[in-house]
C-alpha cells in the first residue's frame, strides 16, 4: 500500500513539472529594490498679513516695562490692535504667551530700551508672534 501512495505522489509531482507537454522550471523570484519615499513635512503657516500691523521683532522686557501701559490681558492679537489703536498708541506687544495661560497686551510709543531678545519669540498656531516670558512680540500700528 505504502508503495502504491509513493506511486501516485511521484506521478502527480511529475505531473505538476510537466503541463502542456512543456517542462516548466522555476525561474527565481525578482524582488524589485524598495522604493523608500521621504514624506515630506507640510509647511508652517504664514503669519496673518494685516494691513493694519505690522511685526516688527522679539524684544527684551523687564520689570521696568518697554512698553509702558498694559492695555489687557487674556487677548488675541486683533484685539490688542484694537486697544493700541484705540489708546493712540503707535506700537503694541504680546507678551507671555502660551496655551493654557493668558496673554498679556502692552502699548507704547517707543520700545527697544532692554533690546532685541537672543531668542525667537512663541508663535500662536496661525505662525504670529506672540511674545513670551520677558519678551515682547512688537507690532507697529499703522
Amino acid at each position: 500500500m505504502k508503495l502504491i501512495i509513493g506511486i501516485i505522489l511521484t506521478v502527480l509531482v511529475l505531473a505538476l513539472f510537466f503541463v502542456g507537454g512543456k517542462l516548466m522550471t522555476a525561474t527565481p523570484a525578482t524582488n524589485p529594490s524598495p522604493v523608500v519615499t521621504t514624506p515630506t513635512p507640510a509647511p508652517a503657516p504664514a503669519p496673518i498679513q494685516s494691513p493694519t500691523y505690522q511685526y516688527v521683532g522679539c524684544y527684551k522686557d523687564t520689570d521696568a516695562r518697554d512698553l509702558t501701559t498694559r492695555l489687557a490681558n487674556g487677548v488675541d492679537l486683533g484685539t490688542c490692535y484694537n486697544k493700541a489703536k484705540a489708546a493712540g498708541m503707535k506700537y503694541f506687544g504680546m507678551q507671555y504667551y502660551n496655551q493654557s495661560r493668558a496673554s498679556e497686551c502692552w502699548g507704547g510709543n517707543t520700545f527697544g530700551k532692554f533690546g532685541q531678545s537672543p531668542n525667537a519669540c512663541l508663535k500662536d498656531t496661525a505662525g504670529n508672534s506672540v511674545g513670551g516670558d520677558w519678551q515682547n512680540a512688537i507690532y507697529q500700528v499703522l
